[in-house]
């Protein structure tokens, strides 16, 4: 045992990742290295390579056109013993990245000086937006795998989904030639005097869209007469699922996720062919940010500001729940807003509890109770708000429960209530202190009038700050 502990490493800290900025010196950090957070897709579930002492796996990046060159070093190598032999480094290194990041490092620096002298480089795709913070200015690209230079970005970077993405996975395989028009990649760079540096992206698969049908279906008997030559399915109405986002470590914590959502949620909200965007299977980080932009987004519509429950609800336990809000204004603010059914109702939610009383409103343990005595009116819309949102839970887990009694089933319908509850809490105060820390000072010679064009951002605590995507 004492052997095989003092030859194996764990795969998270000897996987490293190195930036490298073109000069005519030669690659240039741009500063240390920082280690994978996943790597079980590539060694196996306990994440440990057996075999080697001081083992290093440097995935060296060029920092803007992302070509990457694989180093391996190590202090020793443990000598094959029967069926034990060092696990295999490279063969799930070459199955996720192309060929030219085994080349060699040499290869790699006389590369980058001749990148560096040319100096013509550019991202791939088009410029979409162009953002200025500061000093720093910052460049958004999209383009689909129909272009060379994004299928080449694409093999180039698609290692680092499964490295900091748990679950994620490969588009496109580099050893073969197919594309996919439906994939949409998006690039986020900094650019300045020195040239770009890539910071992160998202990449966006788009779905026939079935939407409802409105008008009667036609009589029996009625031809059909399909498109003449090419047709374009890019005109065809289409669901936008969002399936990978990534920010580079390095740049976490600059609000730089919330700037790439904001920018893609908006091409979409804008494009009249897409009909919903959706998310596939998003983690706890990526929904903090995704929650927090969608309900910024939804906070500009007046009709979703003004809703409230209806006027004159009345309880009866014996019957059914009745109609708490209006069910047809939301279905049609769900459908103009493109934000699927359960995220809209998410941010309803979380809405409806801000408008609560404050009284009752809820509050973390450390905030403390409120001053102020709750009446029964204020009780009673608290206790509307609890029914609203269990009702969507019981929908949304009805499988789940449906495997209980009704005693236990009850119970644990408000354990899932009361960690909802708490989680909007902690949401909605994150955003009041984004929103009031964005909100623009007014210098002292300033009158005291409210600037009615003050934004409220939603900067997501930083899922930047960890990264991670979907």
């Amino acid at each position: 045992m004492a052997d095989i502990e003092e030859w194996s490493a764990n795969a998270n800290e000897a996987v490293r990742i190195c930036l490298w900025r073109p000069s005519k010196e030669g690659p240039v950090a741009l500063g240390p290295p920082f280690n994978a957070q996943f790597t079980y897709p590539l060694y196996g579930e306990d994440e440990q390579i057996f075999g080697y002492k001081g083992l290093k796996i440097n995935i060296n990046y060029r920092a803007n056109d992302m070509r990457p060159v694989v180093k391996v070093s190590y202090q020793a190598k443990f000598d094959a013993v029967g069926d034990t032999e060092p696990a295999d480094i490279m063969t799930p290194l070459k199955e996720n990245l192309p060929d030219i990041a085994f080349s060699g490092y040499p290869d790699f620096v006389e590369n980058t000086k001749k990148l560096s002298l040319e100096n013509t480089w550019k991202p791939a795709g088009e410029l979409h937006a162009t953002m200025q913070d500061g000093s720093h200015t910052y460049e958004i690209w999209k383009g689909t795998l129909v272009d060379p230079g994004i299928k080449q970005l694409v093999a180039r970077i698609q290692l680092l989904p499964l490295l900091f993405i748990e679950g994620g996975s490969p588009i496109i395989n580099p050893k073969f030639d197919a594309v996919d028009d439906r994939w949409t990649v998006w690039s986020l760079y900094e650019k300045d005097e020195d040239g770009y540096s890539f910071l992160g992206f998202s990449t966006v698969y788009r779905f026939y869209y079935f939407g409802k049908r409105i008008d009667p279906p036609p009589p029996p008997g009625t031809r059909f007469e399909l498109p003449v030559g090419d047709f374009d399915l890019g005109q065809l109405p289409s669901r936008a699922r969002l399936s990978q986002f990534l920010i580079l470590k390095p740049y976490q914590s600059r609000g730089l996720g919330t700037r790439l959502y904001k920018t893609m949620f908006q091409y979409y909200y804008d494009n009249p062919l897409t009909r919903q965007l959706t998310v596939e299977e998003p983690n706890e980080s990526f929904d903090d940010l995704r929650d927090m932009c969608d309900l910024a987004f939804l906070l500009t519509l007046p009709e979703f500001r003004d809703m409230s429950f209806k006027q004159g609800i009345k309880l009866d336990m014996k019957g059914l729940l009745p109609e708490l809000v209006d069910r047809k204004a939301v279905d049609a603010l769900m459908e103009k807003s493109k934000i699927v059914p359960r995220q809209f109702m998410r941010c309803l939610e979380m809405h409806l509890m801000s408008k609560l009383p404050e009284s009752v409103r809820p509050r973390l343990p450390t905030e403390g109770k409120s001053k102020n005595k709750p009446t029964a009116d204020d009780k009673f819309i608290f206790n509307v708000w609890r029914l609203f949102v269990k009702s969507r839970l019981l929908v949304h887990n009805v499988d789940v429960l449906g495997q209980y009694d009704l005693g236990p089933r009850l119970v644990l319908l408000e354990e899932t209530m009361d960690n909802v509850q708490f989680d909007y809490i902690r949401l909605l105060n994150k955003f009041q202190r984004r929103a009031q820390r964005d909100k623009p000072k007014r210098r002292l010679d300033d009158d005291d009038t409210e600037d009615a064009s003050a934004s409220k951002k939603a900067k997501v605590e930083d899922v930047e700050e960890d990264g991670t995507s979907i």
